[in-house]
């Protein structure tokens, strides 16, 4: 397969037109076929080998790719890559020989010269990334099988692996246990990521599995390569600390298949935060499988929509990917990039599904976990997000609001097929998107309307919404409600900031009161200002980070307001997060002598409290 002819528009200058040069080079060896390979192998790895010297010798005058990049590990995998090319030709492994430089050497070059372009020419200068993201990226990391029509199966299922062997082999081999290639057509890519603990022999032993062997680990690279090699209409990634399940695959590609907007589904699994995991009880891997078979049974009624993904095992189209791009190598860290794509893809109008009825086991951060203690990648990575997108990716909407969505699972819901939703100041949009799923559970069909004078956030919302209206502050806030709205109804309406944020919040709720329909439901909720996370501030004479004010709402007064306008309020304490020790250790630095220890525990515990005002009186 030619390597495709590729745009570099940054790269005009004489040293990034004598790489570009030499890379024209090393991927027109990389194209030859087999048959002159292996006529022609010690000529050609000499040739290639001088190409990357005199490649070497030019990069060393960009000193953020010398310094913030992974160039030499790489460098370093594509010169391993010509001697393992050797050994095979000296062995007379045409096939080896054949499989090495089509998958391995073509797609480490062209990481290489990706690597080479961004960190020299993208990334040092901040004006170019927006040209580069909306004109380059995707180009240059795209799946070229799929991009000419050359896919040979219907999925590639990949599994990286650092170490880990005993996790990776049980993770292995359940994907050949339970993955039916009678009745779904599949690849195996099995990619050691910089192994030395006998991963490499035990994929070699894998018969009919294509391989990747990366001598250094070279992180965000991986997912890039991965996807290049990929012969399939679909990929999958799968963590090597996972166990997959009876009927996984089928059930995923059912929900894939079902929606036209749909880029990526995964299932649920244990030890994952974002609400993707399902009660479960098992004391052993023996069990899990039987847990697992009873409970993975087709049910679009549990295919929940989400702004945001973590995939552990996810499924992908590929052909989308090549429209958006896949994994971004600026989150060096590998963290966060799952929420840049997750970002990328939505504002792209694609839908990415949590499968809640298919389960899978996961380990939880066995690679991972070790690198957000001993290298800071969490904080680094989110960092990095907020300087790409000017958003935290653990801002508003980012996760849907677990207190409503649990009280609002609880309620009997009206007896109707369809129901509107207005959601305002809704962030990233993954509570208004829950309120739906949960109505879709129950057979009622959602529209969502948002409202919010959060701009940041409008290509989010946008791409989950049916109307989205845009204010400049809180006063257009509410012209948009009196004004464009006015002649609407809703079943549901929630407010994602805390209510205390708004000077005008009465007329806010009276507002949003008067568009709801009859036994029409409002959700909202305050914080608690003097709840344990402020007071740990406070008692180091610091204020919240992030914060300019605090503001506090008497929710007797806000009680009383919401039942003069609805005539039916539930209210509910929100319990934090603290332990029994820490609420006992900050009581005790604390000491209000006119508050018993209990009730101060109990004060500090509180985040907040959330509402559920009902028009006409409260639902059962």
């Amino acid at each position: 397969m030619i390597s495709p002819q590729l745009e570099y528009q940054f790269a005009k200058d004489a040293y990034g037109q004598s790489v570009l040069a030499l890379f024209s080079s090393l991927l027109y060896a990389a194209d030859q076929p087999v048959e002159r390979w292996m006529e022609n192998v010690p000529e050609l790895l000499e040739q290639i080998s001088g190409d990357l010297s005199r490649l070497d010798e030019l990069c060393q005058v960009s000193s953020f790719l010398m310094e913030e990049s992974f160039y030499t590990a790489q460098m370093e995998n594509v010169r391993f890559t010509l001697e393992k090319i050797k050994s095979a030709a000296e062995k007379e492994n045409g096939t080896g020989v054949a499989s090495l430089v089509r998958y391995q050497l073509k797609s480490f070059l062209l990481e290489l010269q990706e690597e080479i372009y961004f960190w020299s020419y993208v990334y040092p200068q901040r004006e170019r990334w927006n040209e580069y993201y909306k004109s380059e990226f995707a180009a240059h990391h795209k799946n070229e099988y799929i991009a000419q029509g050359r896919d040979v199966y219907e999925v590639s299922i990949f599994v990286p692996a650092k170490d880990k062997l005993e996790y990776t082999r049980q993770c292995v081999e359940s994907i050949l246990r339970e993955t039916d290639g009678s009745k779904i057509s599949y690849e195996l890519i099995l990619i050691n990521h910089g192994s030395r603990d006998g991963t490499q022999e035990y994929f070699e032993s894998i018969p009919g599995a294509k391989r990747l062997h990366f001598k250094e680990n070279v992180r965000m690279m991986m997912f890039s390569t991965a996807l290049r090699v990929c012969e399939g209409k679909y990929a999958v990634f799968v963590s090597n600390d996972t166990v997959l399940t009876k009927g996984w695959l089928e059930l995923l590609l059912d929900c894939m298949r079902s929606d036209p907007d749909i880029v990526s589904v995964t299932p649920t699994t244990p030890n994952i935060s974002n609400y993707q995991s399902i009660p479960e009880s098992y004391r052993n891997m023996e069990e899990m499988a039987r847990f697992a078979a009873d409970f993975n049974r087709q049910d679009p009624s549990k295919w929940e929509q989400r702004v945001r993904i973590m995939p552990v095992i996810a499924l992908y189209d590929i052909e989308k990917l090549n429209q958006i791009g896949f994994a971004d190598r600026y989150f060096h860290t590998m963290e966060f990039w799952d929420d840049d794509f997750s970002l990328r893809a939505r504002r792209a109008g694609y839908k990415q599904i949590l499968c809640r009825d298919v389960f899978c086991h996961h380990y939880g951060s066995i690679t991972g976990g070790e690198a957000q203690t001993k290298e800071n990648t969490l904080q680094i990575g989110r960092k990095l997000f907020i300087t790409k997108h000017g958003v935290d990716p653990w801002g508003n909407g980012a996760y849907y609001d677990y207190y409503i969505c649990t009280q609002l699972k609880s309620i009997k819901l009206p007896a109707v097929q369809e129901a509107e939703i207005l959601g305002v100041d809704c962030g990233f949009g993954d509570t208004p998107l829950q309120i739906a799923n949960i109505l879709r559970n129950n057979g009622i069909a959602a529209q969502i309307d948002s409202v919010t004078a959060q701009k940041q956030y409008s290509g989010d919302l946008k791409s989950i919404s049916r109307t989205l209206l845009l204010a400049d502050d809180e006063r257009g806030l509410l012209g948009c409600l009196f004004k464009d709205l006015s002649e609407r109804q809703y079943d549901y309406i929630y407010i994602s900031r805390p209510l205390e944020q708004y000077v005008e919040w009465r007329e806010l709720l009276d507002c949003l009161s008067d568009l709801l329909k009859p036994g029409g439901i409002l959700m909202l909720h305050l914080s608690n200002a003097l709840d344990i996370t402020n007071f740990q501030w406070f008692s180091a004479l610091a204020f919240p980070a992030g914060r300019e004010r605090l503001n506090y709402l008497n929710p007797d007064v806000v009680e009383a307001h919401l039942k003069s306008r609805l005539g039916g309020v539930f209210r509910q304490q929100r319990r934090g997060w603290a332990s029994k020790g820490l609420l006992n250790d900050m009581v005790k630095q604390v000491r209000v002598p006119w508050l018993p220890e209990e009730a101060l525990a109990s004060l500090m515990d509180t985040v907040g409290f959330q509402y559920f005002g009902t028009k006409g009186g409260l639902t059962e």
